[in-house]
């Protein structure tokens, strides 16, 4: 619904899509994504380098 009224499709897939309505990705013929499930990276690997960054950038520590 988000995608409606109609009047310019390439305005409405710039200002509208969200990121939900991304199933699958294809770059340069090769799948990076399918079904929502990201092929080409470690998801948790990416998350704790961008946590351990975080972290470096204001000099604290995490405890769980």
């Amino acid at each position: 619904p988000h995608f409606f009224p109609r009047f310019n499709m390439t305005a409405s897939l710039i200002y509208s899509a969200q990121a939900s309505d991304v199933k699958e990705v294809m770059i340069d013929g090769k799948w990076v994504m399918r079904n929502y499930e990201l092929l080409t990276i470690n998801e948790k690997e990416v998350f704790e380098n961008a946590n351990n960054c975080a972290l470096n950038l204001i000099g604290g520590s995490y405890t769980k």
